[in-house]
């Protein structure tokens, strides 16, 4: 997992939208900022997972297409088919 710039998206830096809200929650606890639930398909900011810089929290953004914007910097993985939550065990 990485962090772009801000401005950036993930295939700016070589890198991959993580899949799903859920990979974006664990992703912003591996790297300890806050996750609040969802953009309702906000195209001003990045799709997919991305941090808001002015509040140093992770936002899941459904919307298909998106915006680059110095005040957020997306969330990514290095791999296209990568996943955090490997496993559930019962």
């Amino acid at each position: 997992m990485k962090k772009g710039e801000p401005n950036t998206f993930c295939s700016d830096i070589g890198k991959y939208n993580l899949p799903s809200s859920h990979e974006c929650a664990l992703a912003a606890n591996e790297i300890g900022i806050k996750f609040y639930h969802k953009l309702f398909g906000d195209s001003e900011f990045p799709p997919a997972c991305f941090r808001k810089v002015s509040e140093n929290t992770a936002y899941w953004n459904p919307a298909d297409v998106g915006r680059r914007t110095r005040d957020a910097e997306p969330i990514c993985n290095d791999y296209r088919n990568y996943t955090l939550a490997c496993c559930i065990f019962s």
